[in-house]
């Protein structure tokens, strides 16, 4: 999209670039990595998490400026099964140790910029998440920092109905 179809159209008045996307979710963040080539610090959020809160974001900020590189998640409530080709479970890991990662995912600029150029120029396309870019590229370590349960990404219509309940409770709660 331009510029002018959701900035101006919407009367946005903190957007200060509009980077077009890549092929891969990598290709766009490595992009935008580029723009960013005065920050000292990077917030990699995805727009399919509308339930970021301020409180998550200072989390990760004070996290970040401790140790470099972290990622809000939550801990998992389900047992998880690692499975084989056919289907069939092979191992459990112990769920004490298991979280599922959210965004924001928040790096110091410098390290994460030089994740992605060596991932860019390795081919390797498995890339998940940017912590996960982070971790094979760099062997730095993430921080898992809290995030929200309610921090749920909407990519299935049963999301939206969730989605649909979180926003109810706030307006009640709220008014």
């Amino acid at each position: 999209f331009c510029k002018e179809e959701i900035v101006e159209k919407y009367g946005l008045t903190k957007v200060t670039k509009v980077i077009p996307g890549g092929k891969e979710r990598y290709d766009s963040v490595y992009e935008g990595l580029l723009a960013c080539e005065n920050s000292e610090f990077v917030l990699i959020h995805d727009g399919a998490r509308p339930f970021v809160d301020e409180e998550m974001v200072e989390r990760a900020y004070e996290c970040v400026l401790r140790d470099q590189a972290c990622v809000v998640g939550m801990p998992v409530k389900d047992t998880i099964k690692i499975a084989d080709q056919n289907q069939y479970a092979v191992q459990t890991p112990d769920r004490a140790y298991v979280w599922q990662v959210q965004t924001p995912q928040v790096f110091d600029a410098k390290l994460v910029r030089a994740a992605y150029e060596k991932l860019i120029q390795s081919g390797w396309e498995k890339a998940t998440d940017d912590a996960m870019v982070v971790e094979r590229m760099t062997e730095h370590p993430v921080k898992l920092v809290f995030g929200s349960y309610e921090n749920i990404k909407i990519t299935t219509p049963e999301d939206l109905e969730i989605a649909g309940l979180f926003i109810r409770r706030s307006l009640v709660d709220c008014c």
